[in-house]
């Protein structure tokens, strides 16, 4: 009888230990909010004038993420993060054989996962 009864007492403690582990709201893992992205003022850049469009542009967000990286730091320097993107491409030099990028973009914290 002894037996049983101590049986009982520990079965009905660990159930209040089951019971107060996982149904209560303080058992629960809180998660903190961070905004999905956190913004800088937009950063304007020009690249130098290059021989192609494609180089143009991609010397234009060289530049864009230098810029960014010393004003806010390497945190916003991801593009694919930016909002607010404007990529202006246009003949450069009198001989029109250059061109030269101008890449306007906010730059944003890009989102850990």
């Amino acid at each position: 009888m002894r037996r049983l009864m101590t049986c009982i007492l520990a079965l009905s403690l660990c159930t209040c230990a089951l019971a107060d582990g996982y149904g209560s709201a303080s058992a629960k893992p809180k998660r903190h909010h961070k905004p999905a992205h956190t913004c800088k003022p937009t950063v304007q850049a020009a690249g130098d004038a290059k021989v192609t469009t494609a180089w143009a542009r991609s010397e234009a967000w060289k530049q864009w993420r230098q810029a960014v990286r010393n004003s806010h730091g390497e945190q916003y320097m991801d593009r694919s993060a930016a909002r607010a993107v404007v990529v202006r491409c246009t003949d450069s030099g009198t001989s029109g054989f250059t061109k030269r990028c101008v890449v306007s973009a906010q730059p944003c914290q890009a989102r850990s996962q």
